[in-house]
């Protein structure tokens, strides 16, 4: 199997006006263990440090684009 186990911290900002956050951070750190096919993990089950930061996208089109084939980034 596989875990994720993080602590969230951040700030956020709601316009109850425009009905929409205006600004927003949040912080996820904590440990991760396990792997599958699909995180390219398979071979590193133990657990490891891992962090992500989350953040408001911005107003262009791009911006607004999930990113996929990360694979073919070759990193």
């Amino acid at each position: 199997g596989h875990a994720l186990e993080v602590r969230l911290t951040g700030t956020a900002v709601f316009d109850l006006g425009r009905e929409r956050f205006v600004a927003f951070e949040m912080i996820a750190t904590g440990t991760r263990r396990g792997g599958t096919d699909y995180n390219f993990r398979e071979l590193d089950p133990e657990p490891s440090s891992i962090g992500f930061l989350f953040t408001l996208a911005g107003e262009s089109p791009a911006d607004r684009v999930a990113p996929e084939m990360l694979g073919d980034y070759d990193w």
